[in-house]
C-alpha cells in the first residue's frame, strides 16, 4: 500500500492566526498627525511655525530649541554663501577657458 501524501496547509493560513495585529498607539497617531502638520506649515511658513512650537515648549526643551534653530539657519546661511562663491567661481572658470588669448 502506498503511503498517503500528508495535506499541507499554507504558510499564510497558520501564522495570520496566531498572530496579533500590531497597530499604532494613540500617543504615535497624534505624533504623526503633528509632524504632518509641521510639513504643512514648513511648506507655507517655515519661520513662524517653528517659532510657534519653540513657544509651545517648557523652558529647557525651549532654550535647546532656540539655539538648535539658531545653529541651523547660521548653516544655512553659510550654505548659501558657499553655493554663491562656488556659482561664481564656475562663471570665472567659464569665462576664462572661452576668452581669446590676449598673448598673440
Amino acid at each position: 500500500m502506498i503511503p498517503k501524501k500528508a495535506t499541507r496547509k499554507s504558510a499564510k493560513s497558520t501564522s495570520a492566526i496566531n498572530k496579533k495585529v500590531k497597530r499604532f498607539t494613540d500617543e504615535e497617531r497624534v505624533a504623526m498627525k503633528e509632524r504632518a502638520q509641521e510639513l504643512k506649515a514648513d511648506k507655507a511658513d517655515g519661520e513662524g511655525a517653528v517659532l510657534a512650537k519653540l513657544a509651545a515648549m517648557t523652558e529647557p526643551d525651549r532654550a535647546m530649541g532656540k539655539r538648535l534653530h539658531a545653529l541651523k539657519e547660521l548653516t544655512a546661511a553659510e550654505d548659501g554663501k558657499n553655493r554663491r562663491a562656488r556659482e561664481a567661481s564656475r562663471e570665472l572658470r567659464t569665462e576664462l577657458a572661452t576668452e581669446p588669448s590676449q598673448d598673440a
